[in-house]
């Protein structure tokens, strides 16, 4: 009667087994991470945040002109300074204002505000008038 022998030392699977799941963990995370992926920098991130103000202002913009402002300083004020900061002259508004509900100096300010830049879009903004 043969007996089989054998001549691997007890106790040494367990230390296999857990050397070839770190490797394999190893190994699975170095592939994870070579995967692309967009992280948006600090100045897209500001970019977007910035057109979402854009797009907010000029809804805005549009919502004070279909209302009309109806002489309400406040209301003439606000769109005022809306028109200047999205890029676009007040004056014609302005002027418009100080024919219809007399003089204002914050009105009188924003219509003679610079325009800075150019705005992106054409829209008329009182072809009501």
């Amino acid at each position: 009667m043969e007996q089989h022998i054998s001549v691997r030392q007890r106790g040494q699977v367990a230390p296999m087994v857990a050397v070839t799941l770190v490797v394999l963990f190893t190994l699975a995370s170095a592939g994870a991470n070579v995967m692309p992926t967009h992280r948006p920098t600090a100045a897209q991130l500001r970019a977007r945040e910035q057109d979402a103000l854009v797009v907010d202002r000029r809804v805005r913009i549009a919502e004070l002109v279909a209302q009309g402002d109806r002489c309400t300083p406040a209301i003439a004020h606000e769109l005022a300074r809306d028109l200047v900061f999205d890029g676009r002259s007040a004056r014609a508004y302005a002027e418009d204002y100080e024919a219809r509900c007399g003089s204002d100096r914050e009105i009188e300010h924003w219509r003679d505000a610079p325009v800075v830049a150019k705005a992106r879009y054409s829209m008329p903004y009182f072809s009501s008038l």
